[in-house]
């Protein structure tokens, strides 16, 4: 078995990572078209946060948070959005931002990720009563 491990710079220095672990977005980030591999990284100091390093522009690294319980349907919705619905478990992450002090989450337009096959997608969602910008109870997060 072949465990090769590839090195890259990120905004967190160099990283080392299991090119099979790297994400592959079949549909590209709004606004980063010519990015499709990325790596997700999760650091203990970071908790409860995600980042999403891309491999191929070493200064883009986006933070997630998994969205909860944000209504009784929204996990459904987004799935369903994907085109994904019959691939099983699929993970729905929230892109995080900060606006006048205060963060929030993308309810709008989250990831979606299967895990089993590393693929992603970013997934809008139209017609929704969902924001953009969620505010989160930042007590909790950090």
């Amino acid at each position: 078995m072949n465990s090769t491990k590839v090195t890259f710079s990120s905004r967190f220095g160099t990283v080392e990572a299991d090119p099979q672990s790297f994400l592959n977005f079949v549909r590209p980030l709004l606004g980063f078209e010519d990015l499709h591999q990325f790596a997700l990284l999760s650091f203990d100091e970071y908790r409860p946060l995600y980042w999403l390093q891309s491999v191929e522009e070493a200064g883009l690294a986006l933070p997630l948070l998994e969205p909860g319980e944000v209504d009784g349907d929204y996990h459904q919705r987004v799935v369903e959005a994907s085109g994904w619905s019959e691939r099983g478990d699929l993970e729905v992450l929230c892109i995080v931002s900060r606006q006048d002090g205060q963060w929030g989450v993308n309810l709008v337009a989250p990831l979606v990720v299967d895990s089993r096959t590393a693929e992603a997608q970013q997934v809008v969602l139209r017609d929704s009563s969902y924001d953009t910008f969620h505010p989160l109870a930042t007590s909790a997060c950090w």
